[in-house]
């Protein structure tokens, strides 16, 4: 029996710093990547203990690069574009091994996938994915 490890969901680079509550503390992280399904950080400093954790992040605003011309695109600054705030539910993904506290402040990477977000943000957070895979290919 063989497994579909093909992905579900279209993902995108996410560097931003985010915010997550668990146990009624605040906790900041770094994202490396993004999609609809989940996100992938790292410095995240505290492994949450299980549960669901509420998300704040930030998703820039980035325009299609496609409609401009190669000028356009060197001279880009994105502080030129104001970005939007989402808020969502995740869950901590593990593979199955137990991780105990002191481990995951010591891990490289931690997944979280998405269980609830309002479709509102749910578009945010399309329209961020897709422009941005679209730049990334757009650029090679």
């Amino acid at each position: 029996m063989s497994k579909n490890y093909q992905r579900k969901h279209l993902r995108a680079p996410y560097w931003q710093h985010i915010l997550f509550v668990d146990e009624g503390h605040v906790h900041k992280g770094k994202g490396l990547n993004i999609s609809q399904g989940g996100l992938l950080l790292h410095e995240i400093g505290h492994l949450p203990k299980g549960g669901e954790v509420q998300f704040l992040i930030y998703l820039p605003e980035f325009p299609l690069f496609k409609n401009y011309n190669l000028e356009k695109v060197q001279s880009f600054n994105p502080d030129n574009f104001i970005g939007q705030t989402i808020r969502f539910s995740a869950k901590h993904i593990t593979r199955g091994e137990k991780i105990s506290e002191t481990e995951g402040v010591f891990m490289s990477k931690i997944a979280f996938e998405i269980n609830q977000i309002s479709k509102v943000d749910s578009m945010k957070l399309s329209r961020y994915v897709d422009n941005l895979s679209s730049n990334l290919i757009h650029l090679q």
